[in-house]
């Protein structure tokens, strides 16, 4: 016979839990229906935008860049910048790279979508470092937050 070994958390202790993660203060704030930082999406949210009910189509060139993206990112404390015209496609492949591609694929929980224009990137930087683990994607028209936020991560 197979013995269960069941833990019981009180609230404390999840909420514990929870701090540690953004993706999990992020999916706990939209359940909640609580704004914590503005234009912060989980994966499953940001994946309900607009932008998805364009088809996204794949070629090999697509593949390998998902492939490539997902290899690095899977590794701690990496940096992407993706740099281009408006409209070419960078944020549906970001959106693209996390989607799950498999039962046991994971690391769309792990993700973050972060529409910078409506937070200032010091205030999405200290709530990046209260965390333990997460991917930050990062939307801005300019460079200038994102060059902040790298400053700060990075240096």
């Amino acid at each position: 016979m197979e013995t269960v070994n069941i833990e019981i958390f009180d609230a404390s202790k999840i909420s514990t839990w929870v701090n540690k993660y953004l993706p999990a203060i992020v999916l706990v704030s939209e359940y909640v229906k609580r704004t914590i930082i503005s234009g912060m999406l989980t994966w499953d949210y940001w994946e309900k935008g607009e932008h998805t009910k364009i088809p996204f189509i794949i070629d090999n060139d697509r593949k390998k860049y998902i492939k490539d993206l997902r290899e690095v990112l899977s590794n701690p404390k990496q940096f992407i910048r993706l740099i281009g015209s408006s409209g070419l496609g960078k944020t549906r492949l970001a959106l693209e790279t996390f989607r799950p591609q498999s039962d046991q694929d994971s690391l769309y929980t792990k993700v973050v979508y972060c529409d910078m224009s409506y937070e200032l990137p010091g205030f999405a930087a200290q709530v990046v470092d209260l965390v333990k683990e997460g991917i930050v994607i990062c939307q801005q028209e300019t460079g200038h937050k994102i060059n902040c936020l790298t400053n700060h991560f990075f240096l």
